[in-house]
């Protein structure tokens, strides 16, 4: 049986913006699970080990990052804990602090990849397919097999079927995540799980959420 994992409670700004830093956050603390030298983190990020190192010292510097006892050579580091979650009196600053620069990250990073794209291909430029499975079943000429995309669906689910579709496709994710990260030719993509309550669209009278007085 596996332990159980361990958690950490954010309880100061500096922490929180240290772990959402969206470039050496959350994505560089998960470079140490095991334990970790700076530079074999820089390694596999692809970035310069005297900037990765600047960023360790201050993860360790605000106890996101503590001492490893596993061998090795070098100072090696790893994660506080497995879990980081947010102190009570922290919450407010979620949507500001957290949500907002991350969606907006994430904006900016598929709209340049999608420019990259497209100025190297010429894909067919698929706004709709409404045939259920299409994604799965389309003949039709689309773009290269790795060009970004954009897939949203808006459906009619029980809230527990919505928890239950949140999970399967993040394991989903992390079976992909985990497959070969060292095969030849791989290189980092980005697969964004966003779901939430409601739609984009104007809800009906008869679905706008009522609260009893």
């Amino acid at each position: 049986m596996s332990p159980a994992p361990t958690t950490y409670i954010v309880r100061n700004e500096a922490q929180l913006a240290a772990l959402t830093d969206v470039r050496y956050g959350g994505h560089l603390l998960v470079q140490f699970r095991g334990g970790a030298t700076a530079s074999e983190a820089a390694r596999k990020l692809g970035e310069p080990a005297p900037r990765v190192s600047y960023h360790v010292r201050r993860l360790a510097a605000l106890g996101l990052l503590v001492p490893s006892q596993e061998g090795g050579r070098g100072r090696r580091w790893k994660p506080v804990a497995d879990r980081f979650v947010l102190a009570p009196e922290l919450r407010g600053l979620l949507r500001r602090d957290v949500v907002q620069p991350f969606l907006a990250a994430l904006t900016d990073a598929f709209l340049a990849a999608a420019e990259l794209d497209l100025s190297e291909h010429l894909p067919e430029g698929l706004l709709f397919d409404l045939r259920p499975g299409a994604m799965r079943t389309s003949t039709q000429p689309s773009s290269p097999p790795h060009s970004p995309r954009a897939l949203v669906r808006m459906v009619r689910l029980t809230p527990a079927a919505f928890e239950r579709a949140c999970e399967q496709a993040w394991e989903v994710f992390s079976a992909v995540a985990e497959a070969d990260p060292d095969a030849p030719g791989a290189r980092y993509f980005t697969l964004s799980l966003l779901g939430f309550p409601g739609t984009m669209l104007p809800l009906a009278s008869t679905e706008r959420p009522t609260h009893a007085e």
